[in-house]
């Protein structure tokens, strides 16, 4: 499946320090795959998430079944403004 990663998720991938970028980057291979196996949010139909430690990349599955990543941030924010 190919990986979309939206405008919003680019910049929160970009603030990441250097070492946590490559383990958000190596899950969204891993995820690209079919190696990972997401969780999926509760209250909403057609979000899943997977964690990278304290870091929680969120993304939906579109009709043509891309991976289309929304937000990748702290798990302590990033479910506030969803």
């Amino acid at each position: 499946m190919p990986v979309i990663i939206l405008k919003s998720a680019l910049k929160d991938i970009e603030k990441l320090d250097e070492k946590t970028r490559e383990r958000v980057l190596k899950a969204l291979d891993k995820l690209k795959k079919g190696k990972i196996r997401p969780g999926k949010l509760q209250g909403y139909d057609k979000c899943y998430k997977v964690k990278v430690g304290k870091w929680r990349v969120i993304f939906e599955i579109d009709l043509k079944g891309n991976i289309v990543v929304t937000r990748v941030r702290l798990r302590k924010e990033v479910y506030r403004n969803m």
